[in-house]
């Protein structure tokens, strides 16, 4: 299967989170049917169409064999564990957290939790041991969310800004009163023109003075040039950014400083 085939999966409601194990089995949740499915070799197949209570977020758990997944329609708001051996579902803990969306785990196996209702993830140290922590706070609406492992960093999108915070990942542990809120460091102000031509103007605030590095990549995620780097005082900041090379799409830009970013969008048209 080549980067342009397609799976059409008919019966599914509405095909939601995604993931897979160790075989390359891909396991999607389907949220309004209430049901998961799986694909092995393009072809998809129902595995479970029944007691997952609107499956919201989606994980493999390799050390236990087993997907663990958010039921939003439960009191509580459990994590539930499907086990790959029988298919049995049970509620693992109840997580009383409101418009929990996503679900991924660490190198070293704590879970974390994004949650709409108060704009934070939530982290659990030990497998399902309450009670939880808040991991990191201010984000906007945090959807579903990515653990990248390479630079140890849990990946936040925020659903109604339209970027992605950062969050580096600390091995020993966060004190709950010390969790790193991404927000208050860097905040995207709207870049200008929009959509652009030839250059563009991205404009962004510093709670504190640093280094500063922008990197802009194409649509498939390859960076574009060299990366930006200068010295930016707090406050209200901008760049200039040419775009007189680039072909009409959508870019992506990610800013960073003092071990934070944000990243964001802009359009360029000719």
């Amino acid at each position: 299967m080549d980067t342009t085939d397609f799976i059409y999966m008919p019966g599914i409601g509405l095909p939601n989170d995604i993931t897979s194990d160790s075989a390359g089995v891909i396991y999607v949740t389907d949220y309004w049917g209430d049901a998961l499915y799986t694909i092995v070799g393009g072809v998809p197949s129902i595995l479970i169409d029944e007691g997952l209570y609107f499956p919201n977020g989606i994980l493999y758990d390799a050390a236990n064999h087993r997907l663990l997944t958010l039921a939003p329609g439960l009191s509580g708001c459990p994590v539930m564990e499907i086990s790959l051996a029988d298919t049995t579902i049970t509620p693992l803990v109840n997580t009383w957290l409101g418009g929990y969306d996503g679900i991924v785990a660490d190198d070293q196996g704590r879970i974390y939790i994004s949650e709409w209702t108060n704009d934070a993830i939530h982290r659990y140290d030990e497998p399902f041991s309450p009670p939880h922590t808040i991991f990191s706070s201010g984000h906007t609406d945090p959807a579903d969310i990515y653990y990248d492992s390479v630079h140890g960093l849990i990946c936040v999108p925020n659903f109604s800004t339209h970027s992605i915070d950062f969050v580096g990942v600390d091995p020993a542990g966060l004190d709950e009163n010390e969790a790193p809120v991404p927000s208050s460091e860097i905040t995207l102000l709207q870049c200008y023109p929009d959509p652009c031509s030839s250059a563009a103007t991205l404009r962004y605030q510093l709670a504190t003075p640093g280094e500063v590095r922008i990197t802009l990549c194409d649509p498939q995620g390859r960076r574009v040039g060299e990366a930006l780097q200068v010295w930016s005082g707090s406050g209200a900041q901008q760049q200039r950014l040419d775009l007189s090379a680039l072909a009409t799409g959508v870019y992506h830009y990610l800013i960073e400083s003092n071990g934070q970013g944000r990243s964001g969008s802009l359009v360029v048209v000719r």
